[in-house]
This record gives C-alpha cells, structure tokens and sequence, in this order.
C-alpha cells in the first residue's frame, strides 16, 4: 500500500492523518498536539476586536476562543510536566470556557424544554451576551461590596463609579437574574449543537457516546476540576500517599504513570468542539485542520461517517428497497449495525458496518475483507462513495417489498 505523506506542524503523518488522539497516546504526543490545537486557534483569531465596552457577541465569543487557546498551550505544559492535577484544573476552566460559548453562539433555540431555561434558550446572542456581562457586573459590585466592608481603606471610587456606569448601561439584562448555571448550559448546548455539528453526538445518558457530549463533559472533566481545584480527600489521599501496610502509608509527591491521565487528555476536544461552534457561528473555515490534528477527520468527515449519516438520517431503523439507476439498493439500520447491498444484473456488493468501527465489504465474487479504521484508504474509501452516490439517487419503494429479481444469495 502506498505511504501518503502529510505533516502536521512539522509531524509526518498517514495517509494524511495521524492516528486518533487518545489516552494511551504517548504524553509527549498528546502535549504537542494540544499544542498545535491552540496554534490554530490563535491563527484563527482576528487581529483587532471592538473597543469597550466589549458586549456583542462577536467580541465576547473571540476573546472566549483567545482564552481557551491559552488553556489548551497551558494544559499542554502541565502535562509535559507530569503535573496531572494542575492540568486538571485548567481542563476545568476551559470546559466552563467553551460551554459559554456555545450557549452563546445559540441564535436562538427554540425547541428547549423546561420553562426554567427557556427564556436562556430563547434569547439571540447578541442578548445573551449582554445578559452574561450584566451578571458579572452584579458579581463584581456584590464582591466589592464586601470587600470594603472589610476594608474601609479601599480607595475603590474610581471602580464603583466604573461599574454603577455598565450596571446602568445594561440596566434592562441586570434583570433577567443571574444566567443559569454551567449544568444547564451545557443542557442547552447539547440540545442545539448535538448531532449538528460533525464530531459533537447528540446523545442520552447511556449512550455509548454520552460521555462526549458537553452534559458528559460537565459530570467527567468539570467535576474532576473542581475536585482538583479545591481541597478534596480522595484526591489527595490517592495522589499523595501509598498503601505501605494495614496502617501505614507512605507520604509522596504526585507520581504520574507514562500515559496521560485520560480526563487531561481530553481538553484537546473540548477546544474542537469550540473550533466547530466558531465555524458555525463565525464563519471559521478551520474544522477540518482541527480533526485532523486530532485524527478524527476520517471518523466525523470521511465517505463512511457521510454514507452512516444519510443513511441514518434519511431512512431511519428498519430495512428499506429502493432503485438507483437501473440497480437496486437495500438498507439495513438496526442498533448499532448498517449495511447497504447495491444489486447490479449479475452481481452485487455488500458493506456493512459495526461499532469499533468495523467495516466488511463483501461481493457476489465470496471475497469479504474487515478492515479496521487504520485501513480506511484505496478501494474501501471508493466503495462508500460510491455507495454513498447511489444512496442520493435512489427512490424508495413504500412498504419496504423485496423487489423482483433480488438475488437469493444476498441476505
């Protein structure tokens, strides 16, 4: 099989992608490639934003991407250091980060559920934005607040005087209360983007997929922030002791293993998913270099993700004939599993696909071939194009008949 040569910042790839981003790839790998995920981003980003007050969303939304590329580079230097639970920490921020900004790029939902987050769902961006500027302008005079109560020596004037004017300026927002919190947020975000943008599942819990959702983001890598950030007994008994006996154990410092603690890991998609909020919002055109410095572009852009997604979203669960340009073509949709057999006069050609992902294309030759994600390239990628075509094309028949002339040997 032929080598194709990619690079990625300066890194040789296959076949134009290196492998997915997981926990089990090498900490140095995983750290220049969170790297590089923030390189792009900051290439991304314009060179100039509005004067204050920052309030549209345009402003808000940039300066949110700004941050969350410097986590990113951050979490990437904890990790090179071996420093877990720092990085869990900056995780934690970039999570919350990137959950405002897909509530705020929200424009506007319409079909949210719950009357307590509905008038967050209904809201343009440009009013949520400023809805999110007046509360923290309510967080910032509350805390003022009580610091000069105890400290009377604070010469705070020209700051009150700063904040009384924005307080007043977003005087209609400052009474929509507070913004819901982080938990229902990411609630919204899932409901809105989930399934929408490519790479971003729209998933229940217990799903197989829940955990890569932003709901799934929050219970995972938000809750393990917090236990990092503040004091937490589990934490730091496992972190700094070891089991010697029955009642003793040994006092260490934070040993991590030569694999990256997964929940670090995954900082590097929640930046994806806020490059796939810009593109959408923004009309960022960089999604694509995004999955492929992760290694997902194959998985969520591919022939096969595209043939999975037409299948699933035109014909739905069940089995389905149609015709194609004088060929029939059947689909099967159960679960988990997809085929699709398209039936020539004297032969046909069979691919089914199953979680893992696994793929097996078979014929009427009795040739079958598995092939695993890695071997996704040549006559396997032409199969599901072409496959894909002829799904465009095809008329359904009502009812789901079996069509005449189907051969006998094709189940």
């Amino acid at each position: 099989m032929p080598v194709v040569t990619n690079r990625v910042n300066g890194r040789s790839t296959m076949d134009g992608e290196p492998p997915p981003l997981l926990p089990s790839t090498p900490r140095p790998e995983v750290a220049a490639r969170t790297r590089d995920l923030a390189d792009l981003v900051e290439r991304s980003l314009p060179s100039r934003v509005r004067a204050a007050p920052p309030d549209d969303f345009q402003t808000v939304s940039v300066l949110l991407l700004a941050r969350l590329a410097g986590l990113a580079r951050s979490v990437a230097t904890m990790l090179e250091a071996q420093h877990e639970l720092d990085a869990w920490m900056l995780m934690r921020a970039a999570v919350e980060h990137m959950t405002l900004l897909a509530w705020l790029a929200i424009d506007p939902l319409s079909n949210a559920g719950g009357t307590e987050i509905q008038a967050a769902a209904l809201r343009t961006s440009e009013e949520k934005t400023r809805w999110w500027i007046a509360d923290q302008i309510s967080r910032e005079q509350r805390a003022m607040g009580h610091a000069i109560a105890e400290f009377p020596q604070l010469d705070s004037a020209e700051f009150l005087a700063d904040v009384n004017r924005a307080s007043a300026y977003l005087a209609t927002e400052r009474n929509w209360g507070p913004i819901p919190t982080t938990r229902k947020l990411a609630a919204l975000a899932d409901a809105h983007w989930g399934g929408s943008l490519d790479g971003w599942p729209d998933a229940s819990p217990g799903d197989a997929s829940y955990g890569s959702t932003l709901r799934g983001f929050y219970r995972t890598l938000y809750q393990a922030g917090n236990s990092s950030a503040h004091p937490h007994i589990g934490v730091l008994a496992s972190r700094f002791t070891q089991r010697v006996d029955a009642k003793t154990t040994m006092l260490r410092v934070e040993q991590p293993g030569d694999e990256v603690d997964p929940l670090a890991a995954i900082t590097a998609y929640v930046v994806l998913y806020a490059v796939g909020v810009a593109e959408s919002a923004l009309g960022w055109k960089c999604l694509d270099d995004a999955l492929r410095i992760l290694g997902r572009w194959q998985d969520v852009r591919g022939p096969g993700e595209l043939l999975l997604r037409r299948v699933h979203k035109a014909l739905g669960e069940g089995r389905h004939y149609g015709s194609t340009e004088g060929q029939f073509i059947k689909v099967e949709f159960y679960g988990d599993t997809t085929a699709v057999v398209l039936v020539s006069v004297d032969e046909w050609v069979r691919l089914r696909h199953a979680p893992g992902p696994r793929w097996t294309l078979d014929d009427s030759s009795r040739t079958s071939t598995v092939y695993e994600r890695s071997g996704l390239t040549g006559e396997i990628t032409q199969q599901m194009a072409a496959l894909d075509r002829a799904m465009q094309h095809a008329t359904w028949l009502e009812d789901d008949p079996l069509p005449g002339g189907w051969p006998q040997d094709v189940s």
